[in-house]
């Protein structure tokens, strides 16, 4: 006897239930250490058990039959609420499995009564739709677990939603699964066929969205995205009850004329549309998918362009501070952050040091230790990092603690972690606050999180690289000049000063003994007058001869590297310097006035190197002149006074234990632009190299923090440049304790 007919109702309840078994499966092959992942699956097995069994049901012939298939229907209707609290418990990462553990062994002892014994399904009754199960007395505890397993899972998510300690972020998640949970429990529909009442078990339907939205959150966005997976959902349902809907409708309605043309066999049309429609429901679903998502995520979309477009012109911002604020700005700005900040190892500390940072919210450390264990998690996972992708990511491995992670995010006021990486070492990351939208971050944003930090990782090498480079190569030129004017200054200076020597002895004898002989005799006027000429000759030669050998004592002074550093007079400094460019060009060149007097003080530092300072700003100072007169002949610039003679003013005083020291000039000026590079190694506001290698000023800021003292500038293009400079000064008692 034939034991199974076709009834087209049964169709679309066994395609769901085969597709939402055949789901779950493969969610959990994709993460099978995920618990979310296996408790997810647990539900998708109990609801396809439930749906197959059912639609054997409806197809069998003999009421017998339809009862055995019921009963095993039943039995999976059992785990389904325990499997969801569980799945409740995982997502919200809440520790505590007894409740589970207990659940399911009261879920599998009533799945076993029921199927051994007709105290559930007591007998079938036959329907518009087929057979439908009786329920008896064992109902009622089978009600009472599935609503308090079910109640108590709202109960969990909307304390959690309401008093737990969540994150917008994941409080935007619990609403959204609050929502599955809600079309979802709209399948406890199918009980009241049961219990006589005559109403249509369309629960296969509504479980079937519920279970899509979990399925897009926790597989594919890892509960980020909701608002996209309850999209998505809807779409795949909306089209697939037409896919299945239709055939459904054309069989039920039209089977009494398909029969005239197709007999018993008029099955078989219904049958094939099904196919039919099957195979064109991935093509309209992806289509009708993919301009939803246009609509959803124009914005998105448009700033991770943004992104990504920044991130490729990263790599050509050579200056490490100009590149880290860009960065944070662009952030911040392009995706409307509440602040971003970023931490770079610092190789002298061996510590990650805040460098930059937007958003006043952002109240993290200035310095976080190596040992911190979100940085060996960082390194590890390689991504950008949430507390959701930390709770997926150590799910069923004890190497990393989820707790732990979290509560490090918490600490460092960070939301998303993205770590910079290159050759598997950390050189720093980027922490993210929320979005002032209050929008979750999609799986996209972190993908673009991570090719931005792909990108940033090595602009910031560059970066970091060439400021090594610059200050190595920059000390090594000042070691070099050093030592070969030290040579000239030990050798040719020393010559030099005795030829100044003899000239000097020689010219006082001169004019003390010879001179003074011819005063002696009879002379005529003309004659005195020629004498006084050649004394006072005499005298100028011996003061020059003098002022040559102070240059060349200063210059091998200069030139004598030293780390010492001791009492220094100011002026000593100045006109240190002032001597060594007297033997480069004329200082009327740069008409330099020292408003300062003789100060008690004294300034604590190196002779030599202060001088090496004073002598390159005096010698920009002077080209800087030059420009400038140049510019305004050519007509270039507009004199601010016409005819403007050069000036150049060193002022200095003290203030507390600080020398505060003012150079100014008036010479061509700068550009904003121009004043942010200034003291980056390599770069010159001079046109060519031959007149400068964009070393100096790099290696004079490089001297000045030495001394622990500070150089700022302050520029106006066409009018001149101002140097404001501090240095410690001495203080005896406190260098003798």
């Amino acid at each position: 006897m034939q034991q199974y007919f076709f009834n087209p109702h049964a169709v679309p309840v066994f395609t769901v239930g085969l597709i939402i078994a055949i789901g779950g499966f493969f969610a959990y092959l994709r993460n099978v250490r995920s618990i979310v992942n296996s408790s997810y699956f647990l539900i998708c097995l109990s609801a396809g058990t439930w749906l197959i069994a059912t639609a054997l049901g409806y197809i069998s012939v003999m009421p017998a039959k339809a009862s055995l298939w019921f009963k095993c229907d039943n039995a999976g209707v059992m785990f389904i609420s325990v499997s969801i609290f569980f799945f409740t418990k995982s997502v919200l990462g809440l520790k505590g499995r007894k409740s589970i553990y207990f659940g399911y062994l009261l879920a599998f002892v009533l799945a076993l009564i029921g199927i051994q014994t007709n105290l559930l399904v007591t007998g079938v009754t036959r329907h518009y739709w087929g057979f439908f199960p009786k329920w008896g007395i064992l109902s009622i505890p089978v009600l009472a677990l599935f609503f308090s397993y079910m109640g108590a899972s709202f109960i969990v998510l909307f304390y959690q939603y309401l008093k737990g300690d969540l994150s917008n972020l994941k409080k935007n998640q619990v609403k959204y699964i609050i929502i599955g949970y809600s079309i979802g429990y709209l399948g406890s529909v199918d009980f009241l066929p049961t219990l006589g009442i005559e109403i249509y078990p369309f629960g296969y339907i509504v479980v079937l969205c519920y279970l899509g939205i979990i399925a897009y959150a926790v597989v594919k966005y890892h509960l980020i995205d909701v608002r996209l997976a309850v999209t998505r959902a809807s779409i795949f349902t909306f089209v697939y009850m037409f896919v299945l809907g239709i055939p459904f409708a054309v069989g039920w309605l039209g089977s009494n004329e398909i029969s005239k043309w197709l007999g018993s066999k008029w099955w078989l049309f219904p049958t094939g549309l099904m196919f039919l429609l099957a195979s064109l429901g991935p093509l309209i679903y992806s289509r009708l998918k993919h301009q939803a998502e246009e609509a959803l995520l124009k914005e998105q979309r448009r700033y991770q362009q943004t992104l990504l477009r920044a991130s490729q012109g990263m790599t050509f911002i050579k200056e490490l501070d100009r590149l880290l604020k860009l960065i944070v700005h662009v952030l911040t700005k392009t995706i409307g952050l509440e602040y971003a900040a970023i931490y770079i190892y610092d190789k002298s500390s061996s510590k990650f040091q805040l460098k930059a940072k937007r958003g006043n919210s952002f109240d993290g450390f200035t310095v976080i230790e190596p040992r911190n264990p979100l940085l060996p998690f960082a390194l590890y996972h390689k991504k950008a990092i949430t507390f959701e992708t930390i709770d997926e990511f150590t799910a069923n491995q004890t190497k990393f603690d989820a707790d732990t992670l979290k509560k490090e995010m918490k600490a460092l006021s960070a939301s998303v972690l993205v770590p910079s990486i290159v050759e598997n070492h950390l050189l720093g990351f980027s922490i993210l606050g929320e979005k002032l939208s209050h929008k979750p971050y999609t799986e996209d944003d972190l993908d673009a999180f991570t090719i931005l930090a792909n990108h940033a990782s090595l602009a910031i090498e560059n970066a970091l690289f060439y400021e090594e480079a610059g200050k190595t190569m920059a000390e090594k030129f000042h070691e070099h000049r050093l030592w070969s004017i030290g040579r000239m200054g030990s050798g040719v200076g020393h010559q030099i000063n005795n030829r100044f020597n003899v000239i000097s002895v020689r010219s006082d004898a001169t004019r003390l003994i010879e001179v003074e002989k011819l005063k002696k005799t009879n002379l005529t006027k003309d004659q005195k007058q020629l004498v006084d000429a050649i004394e006072s000759t005499f005298v100028s030669l011996t003061d020059e001869a003098m002022r040559g050998g102070e240059i060349a004592t200063t210059l091998t002074t200069f030139s004598r590297k030293t780390s010492d550093y001791t009492d220094i007079a100011f002026n000593d400094v100045v006109k240190g310097a002032a001597n060594l460019l007297s033997c480069k060009f004329n200082l009327n060149e740069l008409g330099l006035v020292q408003n300062y007097g003789e100060f008690s003080q004294k300034i604590y530092g190196n002779l030599s190197q202060l001088q090496d300072v004073f002598v390159n700003l005096l010698d920009n100072t002077r080209d800087a002149i030059n420009k400038r007169i140049e510019e305004e002949t050519a007509g270039n610039i507009k004199p601010k006074i016409p005819n403007q003679p050069p000036m150049t003013e060193v002022n200095a005083h003290i203030e507390g234990n600080k020398w505060h020291i003012v150079l100014q000039d008036n010479g061509i000026g700068m550009t904003p632009d121009e004043q942010k590079q200034l003291f980056v190694p390599f770069f010159t506001t001079k046109a060519t190299a031959k007149k400068g290698t964009g070393l100096g000023l790099s290696i004079i800021k490089q001297i000045i923090e030495a001394h622990n003292g500070t150089i700022t500038i302050d520029s106006v293009y066409g009018e001149g440049t101002t140097f404001n400079i501090t240095l410690p000064v001495y203080d005896a008692q406190a260098k003798k304790s």
